[in-house]
């Protein structure tokens, strides 16, 4: 198959083409928007992982694109789900998660279409492996998966695109410039919260609301470096047996079985 087969496959979505899944809405895309979508596409053709998932979706004939409402972005997750994708780019623009590095950058259009393919590549196979629960209780077990195997993916096509610093970690530690999140705001673009260190998850307080949080990584058995943000409400902070690094104002905090740093907004504590 080449480039020229995947892009001729691409059906985009006008008003009542397709059965939708229930509570999911779909508008046209703008011409703006497809020549995004298609400038993402084409470079993701270069890379080996991303070009497997496409010609896939190409051969089944349903490389099908629609605007979403509401969300940046989203795969029916049900199957036997229509197959389509939902991409809104003036959505996606605002989107923002932590790299490897501990940065918050912002989310990369290509890496976004790149998890929605391996979302769709599940779905349509019957695979296991969808998101993983934004459940504190199970994220606070020994062995939960913070990036599932989308965010995995989309990290495999990072590095084929030799675009590592968009590297992905966790999941749910996303944050969206919005009026909608409020937590947008206690953070600084660019800067690395692990100074430099590679973490390998990170987890983020007042998700979905405000709330008091227990981020407890002390069960985990594989030494993850971690990094913490508290946020608003009365929160617990428990590193592990890692490197990590526990951000807060006012907390009760715990350190692990292992030295680590407290990041107290203006000022570092380092635990011994």
């Amino acid at each position: 198959m080449s480039l020229a087969t995947v892009l001729a496959s691409i059906q985009w979505y006008t008003e009542g083409a397709w059965t939708l899944t229930a509570g999911r809405h779909l508008d046209a895309v703008p011409a703006a928007d497809k020549s995004k979508i298609i400038e993402a596409i084409e470079s993701l053709y270069t890379s080996p992982a991303a070009r497997s998932m496409l010609e896939d979706a190409a051969a089944a004939g349903t490389l099908r694109v629609g605007q979403s409402l509401g969300a940046g972005f989203w795969t029916p997750s049900i199957a036997p789900a229509p197959s389509y994708f939902g991409l809104n780019t003036d959505e996606i623009d605002n989107l923002y998660w932590f790299n490897d590095s501990g940065v918050l950058v912002k989310a990369d259009l290509k890496l976004v279409i790149a998890h929605e393919l391996e979302h769709y590549r599940r779905v349509t196979l019957g695979l296991p492996g969808q998101d993983p629960e934004n459940d504190e209780a199970l994220m606070n077990g020994s062995n939960f998966d913070f990036n599932g195997p989308q965010v995995d993916k989309q990290n495999v096509v990072a590095d084929e695109l030799n675009i590592e610093n968009y590297r992905r970690v966790s999941y749910h530690a996303t944050l969206n410039n919005s009026l909608s999140d409020l937590r947008f705001g206690e953070f600084t673009i660019g800067h690395s919260y692990s100074y430099g260190f590679t973490v390998d998850i990170v987890r983020i307080g007042d998700d979905p609301v405000p709330l008091e949080d227990n981020l407890d990584m002390s069960a985990r058995t594989d030494n993850s470096s971690d990094l913490l943000f508290g946020l608003s409400g009365d929160d617990v902070l428990k590193g592990g047996g890692g490197r990590d690094f526990l951000m807060a104002a006012s907390r009760t905090i715990s350190s692990g079985a292992v030295p680590g740093t407290i990041f107290f907004m203006a000022r570092r504590t380092t635990i011994c």
